[in-house]
């Protein structure tokens, strides 16, 4: 089918006929269709020329300045490394569809069936960090650029996959689903409210600049918990009933609440620092990240977890009263120690199954809101902007 009209024009009178550009508009809203104009200086007269196709959008934001710290104006196409507009415009169409051609669907259909060469080493956080410092011969993004519409595809289907886990987690392993769904979509909405911007670069950045969560690191952590319970509960002794032997239930449970406690500690800051007027520098520890959430009107994040029972099992401080139970957590392991709190055996375990839902749901809703803000930018003008204005030319071979 080929470009849109409105995109031919553009190259005609900017490129060949050699107008001067007059006035140059995008707008790119989440909310509203995108729209572009430019008006040109043919001299007696001007010419306007109007659009919403991508192909036009896409090379008017680029013209006018396609990231923050370009200077006001237009761009100069010598100046970059394709050198001249058939160079640059033809860099530019490697990432820009004709309309009704789809490339993308095309290379979804691919990866869905694992057709794409693409190797499972690639750095993707490292590459999109090196095309935002203009390290453009960085070797992952040159794979990325190279198999640019694969790389989003794979993206996608992870992103489904995630998705898809998220639910099978919920429905499967969750102890109340409710509470599950719930803290999902507290901790998704305080990032998506700070980091889902209309800028696609603004958000990738700032979520990378303010958060120091590994999420990779979390989910992996999550999972040897999660095992660790399963082989603990299996050494547990349960008497005629069905009740478990609190002799050997609650030290472990306890030491489990522990591990999960401190694996909600970067969670909680991070969200706690992504939240309006946050004193960053004093949100260190946990204690402070606690105090913070509760005083900006977020107990509820605030109240996942218990430093006093996090302490009792960390030190061991903690008496057991099997005969009423009844765990005492105490201030410390010597003799001028006193009680400061007392939890019955069925009060614990209610706040030990409460962080295996929340923890999990607030790991996940990272999870979610990282891939989206990672497939936006890649999608995103900018992203383009950068490689067409900045990389060899020999990187679209």
């Amino acid at each position: 089918m080929g470009h849109s009209e409105e995109y031919k024009k553009l190259k005609k009178h900017y490129h060949e006929d050699r107008y001067g550009i007059l006035k140059i508009e995008a707008n790119l809203s989440n909310e509203e269709e995108d729209w572009g104009r430019v008006v040109f200086d043919a001299g007696d007269t001007e010419i306007e020329v109007t659009g919403s196709s991508a192909d036009f959008i896409m090379s008017i934001f680029d013209l006018k300045g396609g990231f923050a710290e370009r200077d006001e104006g237009i761009l100069d196409i010598s100046a970059t490394p394709a050198g001249d507009p058939q160079g640059y415009y033809e860099l530019l169409e490697y990432f820009i569809d004709p309309p009704n051609e789809d490339r993308q669907e095309k290379a979804f259909e691919r990866a869905q069936s694992g057709e794409t060469d693409i190797p499972d080493s690639i750095g993707l956080e490292a590459a999109l960090q090196a095309s935002l410092e203009g390290e453009m011969d960085h070797s992952d993004l040159k794979i990325i650029v190279e198999n640019y519409h694969e790389v989003i595809a794979l993206r996608m289907l992870h992103m489904r996959q995630v998705d898809a886990e998220i639910k099978k987690y919920k429905q499967k392993q969750s102890h109340n689903q409710e509470r599950f769904v719930k803290y999902l979509d507290l901790a998704g909405d305080i990032l998506q409210d700070r980091y889902f911007t209309e800028s696609p670069l603004e958000g990738y950045q700032d979520y990378n600049d303010t958060c120091i969560a590994d999420i990779e690191f979390l989910m992996n952590k999550l999972l040897d918990i999660k095992q660790r319970h399963e082989e603990l509960m299996r050494d547990i002794e349960v008497d005629g009933d069905g009740r478990l032997d609190s002799a050997t239930a609650i030290p472990n449970l306890l030491d489990q609440y522990a591990r999960y406690y401190e694996l909600a500690g970067e969670p909680l800051r991070d969200l706690a620092v992504s939240l309006e007027d946050a004193p960053v520098e004093e949100l260190s520890e946990i204690a402070d990240v606690l105090k913070f959430l509760h005083k900006s009107g977020h107990s509820e994040l605030a109240g996942i977890v218990d430093p006093d029972l996090r302490n009792g099992a960390f030190h061991l401080s903690y008496e057991i009263d099997h005969e009423n139970g009844v765990i005492s957590i105490f201030s410390g392991r010597d003799k001028g120690r006193y009680q400061i709190a007392e939890y019955g055996f069925q009060e614990f375990v209610s706040e030990y199954r409460c962080v295996q839902d929340v923890v999990p749901a607030i790991i996940f809703s990272y999870v979610t809101v990282s891939e989206i803000l990672t497939v936006q930018y890649l999608r995103s003008n900018d992203f383009v902007s950068r490689i067409v204005e900045e990389a060899d030319p020999e990187m679209f071979d």
